[in-house]
């Protein structure tokens, strides 16, 4: 048996022994509760920011194009779906003609704006061409360009106009030999045609030229330059028709400076008035080509210069008429060559 003082000290060491103890399993408790915790943070911040085998972070899945903060580019194309048109009618020739003349008016003008004279109104108006070729008959007509209007250097209006349908397919055939010619030319297989003769004047002599100038008056516009362009393509003559500002029509070498591309009119901006006053000079010749001449062929712009030509339709004639042209245009060869004889005799006393 243990004395009184024996057991109080055995007491004291087993309380302080328990204490120890107590305080050990509970360091331990916490020392395992913070590793627990360190392990799921580490398990949590692994799987929020994966890393890869060079301790970069990993995407989540495949990169996205950032186009929010991209401005739009407004100018862009439609894609070659939206600017096709289907035709549900006409033969492939017939097809491939219109699709022709839609693809060169959104070449010019993306949107696909045009203007065409209304036949009831008689007056210039615009629309769509999506909208002015839906119930075109491609078996009976077809779609030309015959001029157009520049709003700035990359856009142009041009003016549309529904022909029969052997005329469009004659113009299509024309465009596709001049694009050959020039592909050729461009790779020097065959040589540029001289346009005019050494003196100024067409080598062609089946060929009459009329110059006009945008401010022609009104009165000889309709008599005397209507008579001289009607005459003409009655005679079976072609008419090349050459409209510039009065300055330069009626200048000395007027030929020379009517060589396409135009010249650009640096000097001012047209008013509207001119504007006007061109668009009518060019609508006038139009309506007084158009009973005597085929579908004509129209190079330039209002803005500046135009150069139309004009082919007289084929009519039947009496073989005495045949003969008095046959002599009459033997006559004007022979005073065109007395002339140039003159002009050259001329020439040679002014260098004596």
């Amino acid at each position: 048996m243990w004395n009184p003082a024996t057991r109080r000290a055995h007491v004291s060491l087993i309380c302080r022994w328990k204490g120890f103890h107590t305080s050990l399993a509970h360091s331990n408790w916490m020392l395992s509760n913070d590793i627990i915790r360190n392990a799921l943070t580490s398990n949590i911040n692994s799987r929020g920011k994966p890393t890869g085998p060079d301790g970069g972070k990993q995407p989540r899945g495949p990169l996205k194009k950032m186009t929010k903060n991209r401005p739009a580019n407004k100018n862009k194309p439609h894609s070659r779906n939206n600017l096709a048109i289907t035709w549900s009618n006409g033969s492939d020739r017939d097809k491939e003609a219109a699709s022709a003349v839609v693809s060169q008016i959104f070449r010019m003008n993306k949107a696909g704006a045009i203007k065409f004279v209304n036949s009831t109104t008689s007056k210039l108006e615009g629309t769509n061409i999506r909208s002015f070729a839906k119930g075109i008959n491609l078996e009976k007509n077809g779609l030309v360009i015959v001029n157009f209007e520049e709003i700035d250097e990359a856009t142009k209006v041009p003016l549309v106009k529904l022909v029969d349908r052997k005329t469009a397919l004659k113009r299509f055939s024309d465009e596709k030999a001049k694009q050959k010619e020039l592909e050729m030319i461009n790779l020097g297989l065959v040589k540029r045609r001289a346009a005019r003769s050494s003196d100024g004047e067409k080598a062609d002599d089946n060929v009459k030229q009329i110059r006009i100038s945008w401010q022609i008056k009104n009165d000889d516009l309709n008599k005397q330059k209507a008579h001289e362009i009607t005459t003409q393509l009655k005679k079976g003559y072609k008419v090349y028709l050459y409209i510039d500002d009065k300055n330069h029509i009626n200048s000395k070498n007027w030929t020379t400076d009517f060589d396409i591309p135009l010249r650009k009119n640096a000097q001012k901006e047209l008013s509207a008035k001119e504007l006007n006053q061109r668009n009518y000079v060019l609508q006038r010749l139009m309506e007084i080509a158009d009973e005597f001449s085929n579908q004509p062929t129209i190079e330039g712009g209002v803005e500046t210069k135009i150069l139309i030509k004009l082919t007289p339709k084929n009519v039947t004639m009496e073989p005495s008429s045949k003969q008095s042209l046959k002599e009459q245009r033997k006559k004007e060869r022979q005073e065109k060559l007395q002339q140039r004889i003159e002009r050259k005799r001329q020439r040679i006393l002014e260098k004596e």
